[in-house]
């Protein structure tokens, strides 16, 4: 073990990738009462273009062996845990890899590019020491029961709970929402895999039958463009609220009466952790591990190719909005509950102690 008097972590955050779930986590992490027993060190991980390349590479490994280090914490699958964790074996230092994702659940990249990403991550798996998964979808994953010697459980991504029902911003006075408005949100990164085509067309529907609904969208994308055409084209830009990225995201969630997600795929969704601990009721995709959030008590689960069902459960929130607000309060208690530091904290602890103990 390092001389420190408390174990030294290094822990990832991915370059440019600020607001996204994994760099949430890992802040959170630190954040944490674990703060008093852990010495947690940021490794920022470059763009794989940066490490593909020997210099690069090099650079990285200097960066990790000079932290000294007693293991590194990290988030994979996909690239970032292969070079990561190739690092990791390089130097002899023990590695634990959360897994929040597989680059076989990717939708809009070719059957090659997929295979060769697929290699890349059973190699993050020969190399990482020990690695767990962010939900129990995951840890169900077929392909794991390979490196079941490795294998932790299944721990939750630490959700930092906020008991806050207010906000310095006023959203809907500042946008011109009426008073008898209903504002849904979404955030996250704006493209198709998260099921932006399909909202976007409910949502028209929906306004053009009820003048109350009102959706804002908090985040940036390669279809934001083309989805601010579609409302456009509609004419309907009153209807939709595009604020792009936002650091202060809770500040956010707070302003709306409901949360939505349409995403095709997803292992757990801190978006949808964060938003019910903001106290919004949800609908989301019955998709991955999102039922592990979301129930009948806490919101809606929908097939995001089901645009009927869709539109029939923005509908009935806007409705039930007394409903709404007691699986807002549900759903609050749930992330509370199951996704807290009370819960969440002592199972990292304990699979940091086992690296340490394997040390």
């Amino acid at each position: 073990m390092n001389n420190c008097t408390k174990p030294v972590v290094l822990i990832t955050f991915t370059e440019n990738g600020d607001n996204g779930g994994p760099n949430n986590s890992h802040r959170n992490i630190i954040r944490s009462k674990l703060g008093k027993l852990y010495n947690f060190v940021p490794l920022i991980v470059p763009r794989a273009r940066t490490l593909l390349s020997k210099k690069g590479f090099s650079n990285f490994c200097n960066t990790i062996i000079n932290s000294k280090p007693d293991f590194v914490h990290f988030s994979g699958l996909q690239l970032e845990g292969y070079f990561v964790s190739k690092a990791c074996k390089k130097l002899g230092i023990p590695s634990l890899m959360t897994i929040r994702g597989s680059s076989r659940d990717a939708l809009n990249i070719s059957f090659i590019k997929k295979m060769v990403l697929c290699y890349f991550e059973k190699k993050a798996l020969n190399f990482c020491t020990f690695f767990y998964s962010n939900s129990v979808y995951v840890s169900n994953w077929r392909f794991l029961r390979k490196y079941k010697n490795k294998s932790l459980g299944c721990i939750y991504n630490l959700c930092s709970y906020s008991n806050r029902t207010s906000s310095l911003l006023d959203i809907k006075k500042m946008y011109g929402v009426p008073e008898n408005g209903y504002l849904f949100v979404s955030t996250g990164r704006i493209i198709k895999d998260k099921g932006y085509d399909v909202l976007v067309n409910a949502c028209c529907s929906i306004c053009k039958e009820n003048n109350d609904f009102y959706l804002l969208v908090v985040g940036d994308g390669d279809y934001k463009v083309e989805m601010e055409k579609i409302v456009a084209k509609n004419k309907l830009e009153k209807h939709f609220i595009f604020v792009g990225y936002q650091r202060n995201v809770f500040d956010y969630l707070v302003c709306c009466d409901a949360y939505i997600s349409l995403t095709l795929h997803e292992t757990l969704g801190n978006s949808i952790i964060e938003a019910c601990s903001a106290s919004l009721p949800v609908i989301a995709s019955n998709v991955g591990g999102i039922p592990e959030i979301v129930n009948k008590e806490t919101g809606i689960l929908v097939d995001p190719y089901n645009m009927e069902q869709i539109i029939d459960s923005i509908n009935w929130l806007m409705e039930n909005r007394d409903k709404g607000i007691i699986m807002g309060l549900n759903g609050a208690s749930t992330v509370m509950k199951r996704f807290g530091e009370e819960s969440v904290c002592p199972n990292i602890d304990k699979a940091y102690r086992i690296i340490l103990n394997k040390k």
